[in-house]
């Protein structure tokens, strides 16, 4: 993870990259959610909970990765605002 002090934090894992920015609106964050397709729901888990194991970023949380009913296991990630991010990786049969 790399982050410019307060206002930007960028992680990335296996090339996949998405960055945090410090800008808030209420109405927007607790309503946003974003889909992120990877190869390997998982291996998400550990950095993104590393990250936040020791509360610099508030009330940001990871959840253990979750076999879907509708074919993924995902990572499900709630930043500061209330954004839910999903780790998603798609299973092909």
């Amino acid at each position: 993870m790399w982050t410019d002090g307060d206002s930007l934090a960028l992680m990335e894992l296996d090339g996949h990259r998405f960055m945090l920015q410090n800008y808030y609106v209420k109405d927007w964050a607790e309503s946003f959610m974003l889909t992120i397709v990877v190869d390997d729901a998982e291996a998400w888990h550990s950095p993104i909970h590393d990250a936040l194991r020791h509360g610099d970023f508030g009330d940001a949380r990871v959840a253990e990765p979750k076999n879907e009913d509708w074919g993924a296991t995902v990572t499900y990630v709630w930043d500061p605002c209330g954004v839910l991010l999903h780790f998603t990786q798609f299973h092909h049969e």
